[in-house]
């Protein structure tokens, strides 16, 4: 059975996963420096979210209300993500964590046909990931 720190660096790639899939709607409506902004961490998320109930921003104000479940996701994301991730690293080590978060593709593949109604993928796109998961796994089971 894996070791806990296998089960954190999943639930790791899943985390990022939305956040990725969550980027795509955001980033049509908001400018990049802003999109950088949100995803610099919690701490300035949080400030930029008072900056714009406070009506600073103007380029927030572009947001619709439809556009909240993804600012939403993509916050979750990287919250789940990142403690998830780190939890993982300090139970193992960042090599094994950064092998097993090559599952990300995954999640981003399931949760962009579910979200957005779409993959994205290529035959070398597909060939390319099987080859990364073939090798995380070589490297996982042989250690």
């Amino acid at each position: 059975m894996p070791e806990n720190w296998f089960w954190l660096t999943l639930l790791s790639a899943l985390g990022f996963a939305a956040a990725y899939v969550a980027t795509k709607p955001l980033v049509d409506v908001l400018p990049v420096h802003v999109y950088l902004l949100l995803c610099a961490g919690f701490s300035l998320c949080l400030f930029a979210s008072v900056t714009l109930w406070k009506g600073g921003l103007s380029s927030l104000t572009q947001v619709g209300i439809t556009h909240w479940p993804w600012m939403v996701l993509l916050l979750l994301g990287l919250v789940v993500g990142n403690v998830a991730s780190s939890l993982a690293i300090r139970a193992s080590n960042p090599t094994w964590v950064s092998l097993i978060e090559l599952s990300g593709p995954l999640f981003v593949i399931g949760l962009s046909w579910m979200l957005l109604n779409s993959t994205f993928l290529t035959l070398s796109t597909l060939i390319g990931g099987a080859l990364m998961m073939l090798g995380a796994g070589v490297i996982v089971i042989g250690s």
